[in-house]
């Protein structure tokens, strides 16, 4: 999801809303939060 989202095929906005990956930063340094992911998942899953 990273590399899709550095390369222009996803947007940071749909890597979150769409997959549950939180990106962070612009241009060539996009970054995965691995913390915020974890959490948004965990939000996630307890309001399905």
């Amino acid at each position: 999801m990273l590399e899709d989202v550095r390369n222009g095929y996803v947007s940071a906005a749909a890597a979150r809303d769409l997959y549950g990956v939180v990106v962070t930063g612009g241009g060539r340094r996009w970054q995965l939060d691995e913390d915020a992911t974890a959490a948004l998942r965990r939000q996630r899953s307890t309001h399905s």
